[in-house]
């Protein structure tokens, strides 16, 4: 973390020496072509404390759109790079864990055990939220937990009266 504060502070150093102020301060731009070394340093040095933010709150999706930015601007920051490649592989093992999950709750629902398979669908909704397969079982295994409820009603009331 005493990285990106040092480089913020060489940046602003580098400006007051040179005279120089970047164009933009508060832009965050991948677009390097009009741009002199020390601005896209600046933009560099703006994009990588915001994307470490955003990854440290779990927001991985907009942090790697920033780090691409970053990257775009410095070839091969080891940092950035690394980032990266923790944000792919967090999703490479969502993935996996999100599949078990579904595989598993479809293995309960198979043995009409809809209990424990809503308990795992809602789990892997909480995975990806707009998952229409998810979302329908989600919505098939209460049918069948009511249905099976009225069942079980129907049959202890039959018992009774007899």
């Amino acid at each position: 973390m005493k990285r990106p504060f040092l480089f913020s502070f060489y940046l602003s150093f580098a400006f007051v020496v040179s005279g120089q102020v970047p164009a933009e301060p508060n832009a965050i731009s991948p677009d390097t072509t009009n741009r002199s070394d020390t601005e896209c340093t600046y933009s560099y040095a703006k994009i990588v404390p915001k994307a470490d933010a955003l990854y440290d709150e779990g927001k991985f999706e907009e942090a790697l759109d920033l780090y691409n930015r970053a990257l775009s601007l410095r070839k091969n920051d080891e940092h950035v790079l690394q980032r990266i490649r923790q944000i792919e592989s967090r999703s490479i093992e969502k993935e996996i864990v999100y599949n078990k999950i579904v595989k598993k709750a479809d293995e309960y629902y198979d043995k009409r055990e809809y209990e424990k398979a809503l308990e795992l669908y809602k789990r892997a909704h909480l995975f990806r939220e707009n998952d229409k397969y998810v979302i329908k079982r989600i919505r098939e295994t209460k049918r069948k937990i009511r249905q099976s409820n009225r069942l079980r009603k129907w049959s202890s009331t039959i018992q009774n009266e007899n």
